[in-house]
């Protein structure tokens, strides 16, 4: 497995202890994350905040599933180890979404040969008229 090594780098060297956390598509950024993703994580419930920048997606249940496409329902992360109950208490008690900064998305969309393509649909937003 390519990240094994990196998983374990990072959590010896960062002070990082693996953590499993109840997901769905919806908040996995459409069931579109995997093993390597660096995301910024959010707990919302009667309010919202940020509880974690550039944490390590480990792994998912879809990389574990075999056959048709699985549902996201566990996402497993490298958390800093003092950030760890918070984490656990946070999904526990609130709804968790995971957030790929912009050159986290980048590199995803370059991958897939998609970055740079201009939408020339007539429904693009570049085709209204005001």
């Amino acid at each position: 497995e390519p990240y094994r090594r990196q998983r374990q780098m990072c959590i010896r060297d960062r002070g990082c202890v693996a953590l499993s956390v109840p997901a769905e598509d919806v908040q996995a950024v459409g069931g579109a994350l995997s093993a390597g993703d660096v995301v910024d994580v959010y707990a919302t419930g009667s309010q919202t905040a940020c509880i974690g920048k550039q944490i390590m997606v480990l792994a998912t249940n879809v990389e574990h599933s075999s056959g048709t496409k699985a549902k996201v329902s566990w996402v497993t992360l490298a958390v800093p180890v003092e950030k760890s109950q918070e984490f656990v208490t946070a999904s526990q008690s609130m709804d968790i979404y995971f957030v790929l900064p912009a050159s986290e998305v980048d590199r995803q969309l370059s991958e897939q040969g998609q970055i740079g393509k201009q939408d020339d649909s007539p429904n693009s937003s570049q085709h209204e008229e005001r």
